[in-house]
C-alpha cells in the first residue's frame, strides 16, 4: 500500500517538474536569403521586387475579347523592371527578351480553364514585343534605371474558341547589355 502511494506521489511530482521544463513558445521565425550572382558582363543588378512579379490583369469580360472579330484587348497593365547600381561603360544600353509558352502571333500562351486568348507585352513606347525577340535597346544611366512595360490579354481571333475561366501565364525575361 505504501509503495503504491509512493509511486503515485512520484508520478505526480514528475509530471509537475516536466511541465515546468517545457516553456511556452515565445515566438520564433526563420530568415531565408535567396538570390543569384550574375555575370561580370552585366552592367546592373535587378532589384528584388522586379525579379519575380505578379501582374493582375483582372476579371476580363469575354465580350471585350470578342470585339474586333475575336481579337479584342483588355486594359493594359503597367509593370517595370527596376535595375540598380548600373555602371555605364561597355554596357550602356540593354534590351529585354521575354520567353515562355508561345500562344497566338508571338504572344504568351495561357493555361487553365480559360481559352481563346493570349498575353501581349508592349515596351514603354507601346510597341508590341514578340516572345523570343529582343526589345529595342533602353539607354542606361549611372545608378538606378527603370524599364517600363505593359501587358494585356488579347483574344486569339477565333470568337468560337473564347471560353471563360481562370488562366495563368508565366514569362521569363532576359537582359542583354550592349
Amino acid at each position: 500500500m505504501f509503495a503504491k502511494k509512493l509511486m503515485a506521489v512520484s508520478l505526480i511530482s514528475l509530471g509537475m517538474v516536466s511541465s515546468v521544463c517545457v516553456a511556452a513558445d515565445q515566438g520564433h521565425g526563420q530568415a531565408t536569403m535567396v538570390g543569384s550572382i550574375v555575370s561580370t558582363q552585366a552592367s546592373c543588378s535587378i532589384s528584388p521586387e522586379s525579379a519575380d512579379q505578379t501582374i493582375a490583369l483582372g476579371q476580363i469580360s469575354d465580350t471585350t475579347l470578342l470585339e474586333a472579330n475575336g481579337s479584342g484587348k483588355s486594359t493594359p497593365r503597367n509593370f517595370a523592371i527596376n535595375l540598380e547600381n548600373c555602371e555605364v561603360g561597355a554596357g550602356s544600353s540593354v534590351n529585354v527578351t521575354f520567353s515562355g509558352m508561345e500562344g497566338k502571333d508571338g504572344r504568351l500562351g495561357i493555361t487553365g480553364t480559360a481559352n481563346g486568348a493570349s498575353v501581349a507585352f508592349t515596351d514603354g513606347s507601346g510597341d508590341v514585343l514578340s516572345l523570343g525577340k529582343p526589345s529595342k535597346s533602353f539607354k542606361l544611366s549611372e545608378g538606378n534605371n527603370t524599364l517600363q512595360f505593359s501587358t494585356y490579354l488579347q483574344g486569339d481571333g477565333e470568337p468560337g474558341n473564347i471560353k471563360p475561366g481562370d488562366y495563368q501565364a508565366v514569362a521569363d525575361f532576359t537582359l542583354s547589355y550592349q
